[in-house]
């Protein structure tokens, strides 16, 4: 079964404990939430059920805050709109929302390797190892030089901040094709500080089964 987009919502610059709809339908759900200020947040949820946390790291030792991912497993969902409710102890965050359907229920991805690159560039690759066959790769990435955009082999789904600085991102194409090393690409007009981070989603098995893989993630600064 291919993974498909099912919606995409973006928040900026909110604050503690308001929801923020977002309507998730089809089968084998997942839905991602990504953003920026993670170090703030001390809960998630969507439909009043807990979201995990995927990522939560700082992107560079001299950042005190933090990129994060938020995922629950849906399966199947009810086509209604629900709220995703972010509480924070201080301060706001931009987030994107993202459902996908054909995604498998067995695990959220999770982290297995982490790299983080250092310096001002105009654009930042987000390398991951997918296990299975048509994988898809969700991303989120932020540049301090203006509005990002998606490079080769992405798609920009979302910006998320009113000067269109911070944007979710997917494969393009969405599936992957032969499992192996792919990537996200990130861009911004000139060589400034780049932030990403993302996570590999595993289909559906043809059978209708859920594969359980090992997911490989980057976290980048370039």
């Amino acid at each position: 079964m291919a993974i498909v987009r099912d919606a995409a919502t973006a928040i900026i610059n909110r604050t503690s404990g308001t929801g923020y709809a977002h309507t998730c339908t089809g089968n084998n759900v997942i839905l991602l939430v990504a953003g920026y200020n993670g170090q703030n947040i001390t809960a998630m949820t969507y439909n009043g059920n807990t979201m995990q946390k995927i990522i939560d790291l700082n992107p560079a030792s001299s950042s005190s805050s933090s990129v994060y991912v938020y995922g629950i497993l849906i399966g199947t969902a009810d086509g209604a709109a629900h709220n995703v409710v972010i509480t924070m102890s201080s301060g706001s965050t931009n987030a994107g929302f993202v459902s996908y359907t054909g995604v498998s229920q067995a695990a959220l991805p999770s982290i297995t390797d982490t790299t983080r690159f250092t310096g001002g560039a105009t654009d930042l690759s987000l390398d991951f190892t997918t296990a299975v066959d048509d994988s898809a790769l969700f991303g989120w990435g932020s540049g301090e030089d203006g509005a990002v955009s998606a490079g080769t082999g992405t798609t920009m789904i979302e910006f998320m901040a009113a000067d269109n600085t911070e944007a979710i991102f997917e494969s393009n194409p969405l599936a992957t094709g032969t499992a192996g090393p792919k990537s996200i690409n990130v861009h911004q007009g000139s060589s400034n500080w780049l932030y990403g981070c993302g996570c590999v989603l595993a289909p559906v098995a043809s059978d209708g089964g859920n594969i359980v893989v090992p997911q490989l993630l980057t976290l980048g600064v370039g």
